[in-house]
């Protein structure tokens, strides 16, 4: 029987995939290691080393070219996958990649066609990753082991494909899946076929509850695992303990079950501090520090120019070469404070403020960003008007010493290229978004930085989200002290009740945490309507939606926000059928 072929490809590169990093670190060398070798299949099953290479391999894939598939290559796993799925479609995140070249994206088009990049590109990845795990975890426990060692060592391989399996069908559910509100209690059809391993290709689908029932299962056994092995070799793109204590707070986040998800998050960010306000606002982002708890290596190989920095950077190859700029909306902008560190970090509505010598040699106030001169509708960009002073500001701030963030070689200079320095951010962009972000930055010739794939900052605010659902406010409002006024902003006081409380907590979380891959996942789970701002000229009330992407969305559009499953599954597996779906998957 002919096998997925999705599935077949995927496992086929993922399986003999695989890495070889020093098998000993100290103090942040684990920060920085990364794949550099591969090993055959047959080694994956039988030794305990190929086991250890292939589950390596499987945790590279998060962030790698999909080379298998034509037009495929800047897919660089992880990253561009939470920004295509939990940020394009969101309204907080504006990139031309997605506002205009994808605009369908955006705009919710592709949601329920089953031959979209939508229905297929998060399929692809997410069971590619799946099959890679459930190959390793096939063979492992049939693989001879001697001693205490290389029972560590195997513990640790299985808790780490545990996760990563656990992790990805969280992600499979919260695209494909309805939210937990809709799904009678875990009845409703999940839209995800549970395949636990690389042999089964015909598998029904199973229902919400038995994936999230599959899901905490594999967390609670990863966790185990880790928790009885001392087998040290962590990297920062590998999970560990507290990494499967975090999905397993997100998986309870979808599901509503709020004290789980309270002491999941507690137990994920123990010892990992929150970022000072200095590290957030001056190149937090380049490298991992403390508060990361999984992220990307810090090497561009096997990624290049379609890595995160590089295509997203504010000073990244493609934003210089083709404008594909990032920013900020502008209402959550607005939300804000003059004193948090994170205002000077989007130019938008207020950041002038910060900057008035600058901005008064350039004429610029808070009422340039609705200037239809310089501000062009269709797009919503600032430098294609007929006035340039916005683009002239935009170049001179890039020459400030100030902006140039704190990295471990700070004293290179801003320079046009990347041949002796930091790229000028925005250096010759030909598009430039209203709502500039300099959050993310890149170094080297490719623009390479680490992307976070989640942070104790991440935790923290699911923790204070349940603490606030489980009718402890004061616990809420003194985690979001912690974060704000501890590491933020020194201003920052929290005094709000009740639904004020919880409209504040999500805006913050959706501050702290932009572009990094949540926005439309949190408000699918939060089962609430979602709306952008029209920009307008001349009205310093709107927002920086161009015209075809300002609407609202309702809890019930797209089949209560449900990507269809692509085609290819059904012409591969005969145990489903698109009458299974709602309005047939289309």
């Amino acid at each position: 029987m002919k096998k997925n072929i999705f599935v077949k490809a995927m496992a086929g590169m993922l399986a003999v995939s695989a890495v070889i990093p020093a098998m000993t670190s100290c103090s942040d060398d684990y920060l920085e290691e990364a794949p550099i070798t591969s090993i055959s299949k047959a080694d994956v099953a039988t030794t305990l080393d190929g086991a250890l290479y292939a589950m390596q391999g499987a945790c590279s894939s998060m962030y790698r070219q999909m080379r298998d598939y034509p037009g495929w290559n800047n897919t660089c796993g992880e990253p561009y996958y939470n920004i295509m799925y939990g940020e394009a479609p969101g309204n907080t995140y504006h990139d031309r990649i997605w506002n205009v070249y994808a605009a369908n994206i955006s705009d919710w088009t592709q949601m329920r066609s089953q031959t979209s990049m939508m229905a297929n590109y998060m399929w692809v990845y997410a069971y590619g990753v799946i099959s890679a795990a459930n190959q390793v975890l096939d063979g492992i426990d049939n693989i001879p082991v001697s001693d205490d060692a290389e029972i560590a060592q195997r513990d640790f391989i299985k808790a780490v494909c545990l996760t990563l399996r656990g992790h990805f069908y969280t992600k499979l559910l919260q695209v494909y899946g309805p939210r937990w509100q809709d799904s009678n209690n875990g009845a409703e059809n999940s839209g995800v076929v549970l395949r636990l391993n690389g042999v089964d290709i015909d598998v029904p689908f199973s229902t919400t509850g038995e994936v999230m029932t599959q899901i905490y299962k594999d967390l609670d056994d990863a966790i185990a695992l880790f928790n009885g092995t001392s087998y040290g070799d962590q990297l920062i793109w590998t999970p560990n303990v507290n990494v499967a204590h975090g999905l397993k707070a997100r998986a309870a986040a979808i599901k509503l079950d709020y004290q789980t998800m309270r002491d999941e998050a507690r137990a994920a960010r123990q010892g990992y501090p929150i970022m000072s306000a200095r590290q957030y606002s001056k190149g937090g982002f380049i490298t991992a520090n403390e508060e990361y708890m999984w992220a990307t290596w810090f090497q561009s190989e096997g990624i290049y120019y379609d890595g995160h920095g590089g295509t997203y950077g504010c000073n990244g190859w493609t934003v210089h070469s083709w404008g594909v700029s990032c920013g900020i909306d502008f209402d959550l902008y607005r939300a804000i404070p003059q004193t948090d560190c994170r205002k000077g970090m989007y130019m938008a509505p207020g950041f002038f403020a910060l900057h008035p010598e600058l901005a008064a040699e350039h004429n610029l106030t808070d009422d340039s960003f609705f200037d239809p001169t310089i501000v062009a509708a269709s797009t919503v960009t600032i430098n294609t008007g007929e006035n340039q002073s916005m683009v002239n500001f935009v170049n001179d701030y890039a020459c400030d010493s100030d902006i140039l963030p704190d990295w471990n070689d700070a004293s290179m200079p801003l320079t046009s290229a990347f041949t002796d320095g930091i790229c000028r951010p925005y250096y010759a962009a030909p598009y430039l978004v209203a709502g500039l972000q300099y959050k993310w930055w890149g170094v080297d010739t490719f623009a390479t930085n680490q992307y976070p794939f989640m942070r104790a900052s991440e935790m923290a605010y699911l923790e204070a989200e349940a603490a606030f659902m489980l009718g402890d406010e004061n616990s809420a409002r003194e985690i979001m002290i912690e974060i704000n006024k501890d590491y933020r902003d020194p201003d920052f006081t929290c005094t709000e009740a009740g639904e004020e409380l919880l409209t504040k907590l999500k805006a913050y979380r959706h501050i702290e945490l932009w572009g990094e891959g949540f926005t439309w996942f949190d408000y699918k789970r939060w089962n609430t309507t979602m709306h952008r701002n029209e920009w307008k000229a001349n009205d310093p009330t709107s927002g920086n939606y161009q015209h075809n992407l300002a609407k609202d969305f309702a809890p019930s559009e797209k089949c209560g926000w449900r990507i269809s499953v692509p085609n290819s599954e059904f012409n591969y597996n005969k145990a489903i059928s698109v009458d299974e779906l709602p309005d047939n998957n289309r």
